[in-house]
């Protein structure tokens, strides 16, 4: 499980922060992953959140994230790969996080910390030149 899955489960703290921060601290990663590549999840993620109280029946739409951005690796090329592939690996990976949820209130609480966290990791891409 990666620390963006743990964050999601366990709740967000002082070293889901730290990691976020070093995650972008190699340039390479940030020069290979583009801002509109982040916001554009990002935005459908704001308009699943803003619809209201998330539930069952909005995690499909979650879901649904896996193969949009399996479908953008197959977009980018040369070397950036790699670094795209890791951070979808880690977004993944908190997605099915937030879909393991047994109890509705469980369900809320993660989708909310997805959010959040997806917050901070497209704060420090910026932070660290993400253009």
């Amino acid at each position: 499980m990666g620390q963006f899955a743990s964050a999601v489960e366990n709740g967000i703290d002082n070293a889901f922060i730290g990691w976020a921060d070093k995650y972008w601290a190699d340039k390479r990663r940030v020069e290979a992953i583009s801002t509109s590549q982040i916001r554009n999840v990002y935005g459908s993620l704001k308009r699943i959140e803003m619809s209201g109280d998330f539930s069952n029946s909005k995690l499909p739409d979650v879901l649904l994230f896996i193969p949009r951005l399996r479908y953008q690796i197959s977009r980018v090329s040369g070397n950036k790969k790699e670094y795209f592939r890791d951070f979808v690996d880690e977004i993944e990976s908190a997605i099915r996080s937030v879909s393991s949820a047994g109890e509705a209130a469980e369900l809320r609480d993660r989708f909310r910390r997805f959010c959040q966290g997806f917050e901070a990791l497209i704060a420090y891409h910026r932070a660290h030149g993400g253009k």
